[in-house]
């Protein structure tokens, strides 16, 4: 043997651990080879995950002994989950890492790691994504006996909250609370959601100096108090040594405050300059009749207020504010630099701005939704990788309100779910316009497709059971070939040459006959058959 006992390769270091290892595992891996069922390329992804393990993550053979991991076996479920929290951890977006956590969960080839645990870090990805949909599916599959800690009914918490699931977020809370009473993530989020739960919390915080409360448990219940509630809170809080932007920002501004400050000061710290901490200003703003001073700052002002959606200290939203008015929001949720979200407001100030162009990401798909009256849409452009879909309706067809959106405080998020699946939205436009590498394609609003083949400009269209296809061939409309297909084969070929609407020659392939009506009366002057 290599290494006498297992207590000796247990007490060296990480990197020789792993070299030891190397050589058992390919020992034992060589030493199969000759079996007839034996998959080396398989035994050799788990080994190198085996060695991974054994090995000091921030050495600097880790990435390297993943990439060779999923190039021997892509199916090896361990080495994709290790390598979407390696991507992570080296600062890629989120978006590559959800794909290695998906195509791990979808192979589902474990032998060293955890599925649950994949599955539930595949939850929290798309929480900070905001898609709570393929969250709430995922939670789903997590059979009841496997949901042995708090994470599990935190994210499903989360998700019923942001999909408007009031009901069954509640019974969450209070199941999760029960199962696991000192989580401080699940009772945080009840307490802005179960009022009798946040009144007992309430009563012993306020009654009971010596009542032991989190900081999170205790912010999220200042956050979600009245004007009334919010000062008592606000002094445990301070009494407790918490301290938080959001929370100064409303121990500032409350009635009757020491250090009451101005707005321009509040919302020019650039460690205070988060989207919560403008809704907070404004409600209390609001609250002390103090409106006037709150948009006197903004007279003239184009004003950014960064928003910081998962806590990470990156900001992932900008919201634009220009005298006083929301006239943009950015939104890049996987923090890749690339806007995944993009609205744009209107900016008459004679009423509340609406949303007039929304662009998002849709299933790896840009989407550019244009706006007349919100929520009614004019157009949708769709962009892949081949082609631009671009799809115009008439008034009133197509509404789709996917935005949720305040003047002041400015807060808008957008509904994925609630867009139409594209095939649909075909079915429902007057007019599909496609511009591709062949060139563009229309389709009318009565089934009428209009594309170019070759310089030749085409219209396609049924008539009863027949495909009709016009052929321009000058492409001014001076002359004109029609095709008639009948059961899938070519039944007649028309032309009018000076493309006044009436046919000059005409020819059936099936029985090649021909006709010709030289002096365009309709009636057929000349026939022939076989070319005769």
């Amino acid at each position: 043997m290599i290494i006498a006992s297992r207590k000796v390769f247990w007490s060296l270091r990480p990197k020789r651990k792993a070299v030891f290892s190397l050589v058992l595992l390919f020992t034992a891996v060589l030493t199969l080879f000759g079996e007839a069922d034996f998959d080396r390329d398989e035994a050799l992804s788990r080994a190198y995950v085996r060695v991974l393990l054994d090995l000091d993550k921030h050495a600097s053979a880790s990435s390297s002994l993943l990439d060779a991991a999923v190039e021997f076996d892509p199916d090896n479920s361990d080495a994709r989950y290790l390598r979407a929290k390696r991507m992570l951890e080296e600062g890629s977006s989120i978006e590559p890492a959800v794909n290695e956590l998906e195509f791990a969960l979808d192979s589902d080839k474990w032998y060293y790691c955890d599925r649950t645990e994949a599955l539930l870090f595949l939850v929290g990805l798309n929480d900070r994504l905001m898609r709570y949909g393929a969250a709430v599916k995922l939670l789903s599959s997590v059979p009841s006996r496997e949901r042995t800690d708090g994470s599990w009914y935190y994210y499903a918490l989360r998700s019923a909250l942001n999909s408007g699931q009031l009901q069954d977020a509640l019974a969450i809370a209070r199941e999760g609370t029960r199962l696991f009473p000192e989580n401080e993530e699940i009772k945080s989020l009840r307490v802005a959601l179960d009022p009798g739960y946040k009144a007992f919390f309430y009563k012993k915080i306020i009654e009971s100096e010596r009542t032991s409360v989190s900081e999170m448990l205790l912010r999220n219940m200042i956050l979600a108090s009245s004007a009334e509630e919010r000062a008592p809170l606000i002094q445990r809080y301070i009494e407790l040594g918490y301290d938080n932007p959001e929370i100064n920002v409303l121990r500032d501004l409350s009635p009757g405050s020491e250090n009451d400050q101005d707005i321009t000061l509040l919302l020019t710290e650039k460690n205070q300059s988060r989207l919560s901490i403008l809704q907070h200003s404004y409600l209390l703003f609001e609250q002390n009749q103090r409106e006037d001073e709150f948009r006197e700052f903004f007279a003239d002002r184009r004003i950014e207020v960064f928003e910081d959606c998962n806590n990470d200290g990156y900001d992932d939203g900008i919201y634009t504010i220009e005298n006083g008015w929301l006239v943009e929001v950015r939104q890049d949720r996987d923090q890749d630099f690339e806007d995944e979200i993009v609205i744009r407001f209107n900016k008459n100030v004679e009423e509340t701005p609406q949303p007039v162009k929304i662009s998002l990401l849709v299933n790896n798909e840009d989407y550019i939704f244009e706006y007349g009256r919100y929520p009614e849409v004019l157009q949708v452009k769709i962009k892949d990788e081949e082609a631009v879909t671009e799809l115009s309706f008439a008034e009133t067809v197509l509404t789709i309100e996917m935005v949720d959106f305040k003047h002041i405080p400015p807060f808008a998020s957008v509904d994925v779910e609630s867009i139409p699946a594209k095939k649909q939205l075909e079915d429902l436009a007057y007019l599909l316009t496609v511009y591709g590498n062949e060139g563009i394609v229309q389709r009318g609003p009565s089934g009428v497709t209009i594309r170019e083949e070759q310089g030749v400009k085409l219209q396609i269209r049924t008539e009863g059971e027949d495909l009709v296809i016009e052929r321009d061939l000058s492409g001014n409309g001076s002359s004109r070939i029609t095709e008639i297909y009948r059961d899938n084969s070519l039944y007649g070929v028309y032309l009018d040459q000076d493309s006044n609407g009436i046919f000059e020659y005409f020819y059936y392939p099936t029985r090649d006959l021909h006709e010709w009506d030289w002096d365009q009366d309709g009636e057929i002057d000349y026939q022939s058959y076989n070319g005769e």
